[in-house]
């Protein structure tokens, strides 16, 4: 048994390993897509191969504006008595491959139910040298009243206001955050390069300049921000929001959480997710009074080089 990256041709056999063929052809799809973008390379792609065929695989891809970054995706191993070994020695083995190359990290969300499963996974990663830097909830939206919006905030969108005036925003809305993981960035890169960061990673995945909006109070003060994405025609998140500091306590964040799941709704999606921190109460309730229903937990794991 021996972990290697894939050649080109061998595409259609490591997209195939575990996947039925339509399954397969998506994946294939995505894969190729990738590599056509550069956010992914064949030698980023490993398998395990066993007396000539390969039996489990793990892909790795970027974002372009943190191109240090890795991502895992694409990870299978066979269910069973030996899915811990097999994965572990893909894992370690690719890791090893891919040390030395200026990568800084390699970062994975952990989504499942409290279950078996989800332990085992979790066990997968931590034995693979991982570390868990956050817990969180996923809450979701399928159906229900949208409450009209109190009419206190006044909504600007990207378009209008600009990229340097939003992320100007994203900084006010950070300090003195809930969000466990959004608090170590500010601690690590400071607030302004923090916010530089979450814009143009949230830019990398869906961007829509009509849909991200900026809140005022009608004296013209900033309040908060609020932005919707969209991952395909079926499922959408409220990918970032915020309230200004001084603006919390006011209840603001309904507003908000109406104006983003009102956008996705709109466009037809008919599953929104918010992903929070497992200590943002707050938020939490804020969720919960608007509809929102608990899915599943979250972790956040990484490895740095």
């Amino acid at each position: 048994m021996i972990v290697r990256s894939i050649n080109p041709y061998e595409i259609n056999e490591f997209c195939s390993v575990g996947l039925n063929e339509e399954k397969a052809i998506k994946f294939k799809e995505r894969m190729l897509k990738a590599w056509e973008e550069k956010r992914s390379y064949p030698e980023w792609c490993f398998a395990v191969e066993q007396e000539g065929r390969f039996i489990a695989r793990v892909a790795f891809d970027i974002f372009p504006s943190e191109p240090l970054n890795l991502m895992v995706w694409g990870l299978y191993a066979p269910e069973g008595c030996d899915y811990l070994k097999i994965g572990e020695s893909l894992f370690c083995g690719a890791i090893k491959q891919l040390e030395g190359k200026g990568f800084k990290l390699i970062e994975y969300h952990l989504y499942g139910k409290d279950d078996s499963k989800f332990n085992e996974n979790k066990e997968l990663f931590l034995r693979s040298g991982f570390e868990i830097q956050q817990e969180k909830k996923n809450y979701m939206f399928t159906e229900g009243h949208i409450p009209e919006l109190s009419g206190r905030l006044n909504f600007k969108a990207l378009r209008e206001v600009g990229e340097k005036k939003y992320i100007v925003a994203m900084k006010k809305v950070t300090e003195k955050t809930l969000d466990s993981y959004d608090e170590k960035d500010v601690k690590e890169l400071g607030a302004e390069e923090a916010a530089r960061t979450y814009f143009y990673g949230l830019k990398d995945i869906d961007f829509n300049e009509d849909w991200w909006k900026l809140a005022y109070e009608h004296n013209g003060e900033f309040a908060g921000l609020i932005v919707p994405h969209k991952f395909n025609e079926e499922f959408g998140a409220i990918n970032y929001i915020g309230v200004e500091p001084e603006k919390r306590g006011n209840g603001y964040v309904k507003d908000l959480l109406i104006m983003g799941t009102s956008i996705l709704k709109s466009d037809g999606i008919m599953k929104i997710i918010a992903d929070i921190d497992i200590n943002n109460f707050p938020m939490e309730n804020a969720l919960k009074e608007m509809g929102y229903k608990f899915n599943e937990k979250e972790l956040v794991l990484e490895i740095r080089f």
